[in-house]
């Protein structure tokens, strides 16, 4: 173990010691915790471990070896709320290669249905950005219940009239709702190439 880093101290926020191993943890940033952790201000040890699985995704790809032992850091999470929150994160993380997605999907640490679904939204959010909202891509989105992706078709240059004004009825919020009815009214009084800079604004 890195001479810095002393057990007792990786203790305290209940770190397991491979995340020195693995060099997802260094001495800095456990001094940092440790500091506002012992003035009591934050004795939940688990919102550190947290801010730790996100930095490492704030630091660029992963290689294969580098994600399959961010996962084994995640399997052996002691809080089981910060592991599932993680697992969410890492699914729509930008910077996971195709194959890696693909590799991710099949194994059985996302196996759960919640799991798949978030898979799947991740992959229509990344349709939702080509130019046009075909009405299978319409239907797939509404299947998911998701309002995020509902959300993003009310501001869809290349949504139709007829899908907003559908989710402008049955949106999945009020706000999805209201989103879609206000959108609904400016593509019906303004012209079609005003409408984007309308959205803009």
């Amino acid at each position: 173990m890195n001479s810095e880093l002393k057990e007792e101290d990786l203790a305290v926020l209940k770190y397991d010691p491979k995340w020195v191993e693995y060099g997802f943890l260094d001495a800095e940033m456990l001094r940092q915790q440790l500091a506002i952790y012992e003035t009591g201000e934050d004795r939940a040890t688990e919102h550190y471990r947290y801010a730790a699985f996100c930095r490492v995704l704030e630091r660029g790809e992963l290689s294969d070896v580098e994600l399959d032992h961010y996962l084994d850091l995640v399997d052996n999470e002691v809080d089981g709320e910060t592991a599932s929150s993680v697992l969410f994160q890492v699914i729509h993380w930008p910077k996971l290669s195709t194959d890696q997605r693909a590799r991710l999907r099949r194994q059985p640490m996302f196996s759960e249905g919640r799991l798949q679904r978030q898979f799947t939204i991740y992959d229509l959010s990344v349709e939702l950005t080509g130019e046009q909202v075909s009405d299978d891509l319409y239907e797939r989105c509404l299947a998911t219940g998701d309002e995020t992706l509902q959300r993003k078709i009310v501001e869809h240059r290349g949504a139709s009239k007829a899908q907003v004004a559908q989710l402008g009825l049955f949106g999945k919020s009020k706000s999805v709702r209201n989103m879609a009815a206000a959108r609904l009214k400016r593509m019906t009084l303004q012209p079609e190439d005003t409408q984007q800079e309308a959205l803009d604004s």
